[in-house]
């Protein structure tokens, strides 16, 4: 019978019995922890940051972009041809035109403003006490740590998807879609922020 090539050797001195505790991940092994407060503004500026730097999501903005491009342009094309006739349609055609003009450069923002709103409205609905309010995350060689008042998580290192640095927070993936949000103000420094991301 093949052993589960997922599985950690039973000899790894890192695995117990139970999940390790913070105390356990923070000190002689070369660990560090920071404490910080999730609040409902983190959670949404990193849907945001997902939504413009996912390659699947870029491509439906991308595609949504083309389908308005392609609305806007049949529209006009039936009223010019009306127009041709009717002098009285002109006005419409310069309005699309000129509607085509504003809105197409801004469907991005328009799309963002569209997204923050939304996922405002959602957070709003809830308690969400897993995901806003005071956070300990602790790092060690062989696992991340995610504590709150509710809830742990520890993961290992070999399971995190990518760390992505953007100018508001670290986001360790934990998978495709979600993350650890770490943000940059829970540090007294930027010194302090690259430690912790290096």
């Amino acid at each position: 019978m093949n052993p589960n090539p997922y599985e950690p050797p039973r000899t790894d001195s890192s695995l117990r019995a139970e999940p390790p505790v913070l105390a356990a991940l923070v000190g002689d092994d070369g660990g560090m922890s920071i404490d910080f407060e999730i609040c409902r503004d983190d959670m949404v500026v990193f849907a945001l940051f997902h939504n413009r730097n996912s390659p699947v999501l870029r491509r439906q903005v991308r595609l949504a972009l083309m389908a308005v491009t392609f609305i806007f342009m049949v529209l006009l094309a039936i009223v010019v041809s009306i127009a041709i006739n009717a002098p009285e349609f002109w006005v419409i055609a310069v309005g699309i035109a000129i509607a085509l003009v504003i809105v197409l450069p801004f469907f991005g923002r328009i799309q963002d403003w569209r997204l923050k709103k939304a996922l405002q409205r959602m957070y709003g609905e809830g308690r969400n006490l897993l995901l806003i309010g005071p956070r300990r995350v602790g790092l060690s060689p062989q696992f991340l740590n995610n504590s709150s008042a509710y809830s742990q998580s520890v993961t290992r290192w070999i399971a995190i998807e990518k760390i992505v640095v953007s100018k508001d927070a670290v986001y360790i993936y934990i998978s495709s879609v979600s993350s650890v949000v770490v943000p940059r103000r829970a540090f007294s420094s930027d010194e302090h922020f690259q430690t912790f991301v290096h």
